[in-house]
């Protein structure tokens, strides 16, 4: 009886994980200005992302590329971060543990954007 639960729960727990974490990016994206539902569209979100960050569009081309995709996402991070008056600690922190520092960074206090 258990092991037939514990699929559905495991399941419901990462969609309350996936849905905090979109909501928490879809408030950063509209306090940055910044439609709020591109972080349904799979490449906009990025390009909506990079533009938070303050950077052209073009580098979601880098996302494509193997091991540099994650330095360009790091970079990101930390931008996004910066963007928010918060430190590159912060924007690490996007990268690594995005359930906790998005919304961390989309509902929290009032910060410029």
């Amino acid at each position: 009886m258990l092991q037939d639960l514990l699929p559905i729960a495991v399941w419901l727990l990462e969609l309350a994980w996936l849905g905090l974490t979109l909501a928490g990016v879809w408030r950063v994206f509209a306090r940055a200005g910044q439609p709020g539902w591109a972080v349904f569209v799979p490449v906009y979100n990025l390009v909506t992302l990079a533009r938070v960050g303050g950077q052209p569009a073009a580098w979601v081309i880098l996302l494509l590329v193997p091991v540099m995709n994650v330095f360009v996402l790091g970079l990101l991070s930390v931008n996004v971060a910066w963007r928010f008056g918060r430190s590159w600690a912060f924007g690490l922190g996007l990268l690594v543990l995005p359930i906790v520092f998005y919304p961390w960074l989309g509902f929290g206090r009032e910060a410029r954007a």
